[in-house]
């Protein structure tokens, strides 16, 4: 399975929506897919941001 830094995670998304952001989820390969999803979201309003 692969281990997601939750820690990281919280901090990296408090800090993009500028406001403390909580993750709660089980460390599922069900999990691991939607965070994959989130980042390429985020990273996604990034480029659209900056353009």
């Amino acid at each position: 399975m692969i281990e997601i830094n939750k820690d990281e995670l919280q901090e990296n998304l408090s800090q993009y929506f500028n406001h403390e952001i909580y993750v709660h989820f089980e460390m599922t390969n069900g999990a691991y897919a939607a965070y994959r999803m989130v980042k390429q979201l985020l990273a996604l309003f990034e480029m659209q941001k900056q353009s």
